[in-house]
């Protein structure tokens, strides 16, 4: 469908289906990707925060929800720091 999914996984679960220890996986991950596991999620998240934005009518509350954000002040904070804008300036860009 040409989307893609941010999982709610834990570090405690992903290193258990990859049948490593959680340190083992977490300096594993980091140095095959370059980043954490937490910076990679976040990185998803906003990505896909991104692509409602352009795409939907959907509130900020919502997209923050939907792509996983435990409070929308988190959710803005983050997407602040990645694209120098908050959402809403960001979806007026591009609408």
């Amino acid at each position: 469908r040409g989307g893609f999914y941010v999982s709610n996984a834990s570090i405690p679960e992903l290193a258990t289906l990859c049948n490593m220890s959680e340190s083992h996986f977490y300096a594993t991950f980091k140095k095959i990707t370059g980043a954490t596991p937490i910076q990679t999620k976040t990185k998803l998240q906003a990505l896909k925060a991104e692509q409602l934005l352009k795409s939907t009518d959907l509130s900020i509350e919502e997209i923050s929800h939907r792509v996983g954000f435990e409070s929308t002040t988190h959710f803005r904070k983050i997407f602040y720091n990645r694209y120098g804008t908050t959402p809403k300036e960001f979806r007026k860009r591009f609408k």
